[in-house]
């Protein structure tokens, strides 16, 4: 069971630099070094159980999606999702974020014997 369960964790590892190294967040060796480790255990992709499964939803959406016009194709996903994010919040003027509500409080705090409101 513990030996599966690495298994599992260096392929995981695997996909993970991968997704770095896609975000810029780390280099080519560390690609390397992962795909390295897979080869030397003997292990791919599709021994994840989810990888199939993964996959097969990122096709349905992609088959399922509109064409893109060329302006958003040359966008990364993590700015077409900010973007998104900002017009959600553009939307909703009254929506806040955890913090924020304190300071927008039009309640004073009580001094010297008198009651808050």
């Amino acid at each position: 069971v513990v030996q599966e369960a690495s298994k599992q964790e260096v392929i995981r590892r695997d996909f993970r630099y991968m997704t770095d190294f896609a975000l810029g967040t780390t280099d080519r060796e560390s690609v390397a070094r992962a795909d390295a480790l897979m080869q030397k255990l003997g292990l791919k992709p599709e021994d994840r159980i989810p990888v199939e499964a993964a996959r097969q939803a990122a096709q349905n959406a992609k088959e399922a999606a509109p064409a893109q016009s060329a302006e958003e194709a040359g966008k990364s996903a993590p700015a077409q999702n900010a973007k998104e994010a900002g017009k959600a919040a553009d939307a909703d003027p009254q929506k806040e974020t955890a913090g924020e509500g304190a300071e927008k409080s039009p309640a004073a705090p009580a001094t010297d014997g008198e009651k808050a409101p």
